[in-house]
């Protein structure tokens, strides 16, 4: 959920009957920036990534204090994680501390992690696959998709006994535009026979507010999953 950690924003939820809410405790905030023509406009925004150990942490015990209000509140999810580790150079001990404050209120939310294909070395998850309870797996260019079977294998080899919950996007940004429909289609099919086979957990989808940008695959995926 990439809202603020509020009350406010639980209790929307809380009206719409939702289940299980996991928050984001790696932020995107907005940022004004003004145009070189037209000073104090106020537009375009853009989103800046907040990953700092300070800010996880802070948002963390934030989430666990809600969770005691209000159950439905599961877990805290870690967006991009590996780019964080590797820009802000964090090494597990630091990140040991996001972990205990995930836990600090409410020992029982889940710790998510999102991990992508192209970060599937070993070498850059050593030290910290003990602090994720659940990976949040992404495949970020969909021409790689065709490998999906594949990578979470790999996936599943490098956090064994995480339970791993698969992405899937509407929208390719690497290309600006749709994900392929083939490519679309080979995905849910491996989702769906390994939600089945219990190789994932379960699924992701990003995001809500492209159904109308693009309305032929939140169409397709809409009626696969009623299907299936």
């Amino acid at each position: 959920m990439f809202h603020p950690n509020t009350a406010m924003a639980m209790e929307k939820l809380r009206d719409m009957g939702i289940e299980e809410v996991v928050c984001d405790i790696s932020k995107w905030d907005y940022q004004k920036i003004e145009h070189p023509d037209y000073k104090g406009l106020g537009a375009p925004m853009r989103m800046n990534h907040d990953g700092r150990i300070e800010r996880k942490c802070r948002e963390a015990e934030i989430v666990g204090r809600l969770s005691l209000k209000y159950p439905f509140l599961t877990g805290a999810f870690d967006d991009d994680l590996y780019g964080k580790i590797k820009t802000e150079k964090i090494k597990p001990d630091d990140y040991a501390a996001v972990h205990r404050a995930v836990k600090s209120v409410n020992p029982k939310l889940n710790h998510w992690g999102v991990v992508y294909a192209h970060e599937l070395k070993k070498e850059n998850w050593a030290g910290f696959t003990d602090f994720l309870d659940m990976v949040s797996f992404w495949v970020w260019k969909s021409k790689d998709l065709v490998n999906l079977d594949r990578y979470v294998a790999e996936c599943r080899g490098l956090f064994p006994g995480k339970p791993i919950n698969v992405g899937c996007y509407l929208r390719d940004f690497t290309l600006l535009d749709a994900v392929p429909m083939d490519l679309l289609k080979h995905q849910w099919k491996f989702v769906a026979k390994a939600v089945a086979a219990g190789t994932i957990q379960g699924f992701q989808i990003i995001s809500g507010k492209l159904i109308d940008m693009h309305p032929q695959q939140a169409t397709w995926v809409r009626d696969f999953i009623k299907a299936n």
